[in-house]
């Protein structure tokens, strides 16, 4: 009987450390388990800032194109606008220049027929 006992104490040992390397190894996996979901947690939420930031860097890239659209746009408003001011201004110089010419020929012309007119 003793023989008996001992050996049943020897498998209530044995059973007892393989409950305890089972409960350890179900531990272990339960621990990497939570690792795994936290690294993926900790990517996932990398990779939304990420794109986030990317987001905000189109926006601000968007927003320089835009103004410098509405630049180019002004620009080449007031690059017109410019122009269609030389162009009025040459037009009357060239005017006033012609009226001249006009006027000192219609002087001239009375002038001559005014001394024609005296001598004959």
């Amino acid at each position: 009987m003793p023989e008996e006992n001992g050996n049943v104490e020897g498998e209530v040992k044995k059973r007892r450390r393989e409950d305890a390397d089972e409960e350890k190894r179900e531990k272990r996996h339960k621990d990497k388990k939570e690792k795994d979901r936290d690294h993926k947690d900790k990517r996932e939420k990398k990779e939304k800032d990420r794109d986030r930031e990317r987001e905000r860097e189109r926006d601000k890239e968007s927003r320089e194109k835009d103004k410098d659209k509405d630049r180019d746009k002004e620009r080449r408003h007031r690059d017109k606008d410019r122009d269609q001011d030389r162009e009025r201004d040459k037009r009357e110089k060239k005017d006033k220049r012609d009226k001249d010419k006009r006027e000192k020929k219609d002087r001239k012309e009375k002038k001559e027929k005014k001394e024609r007119k005296e001598k004959g």
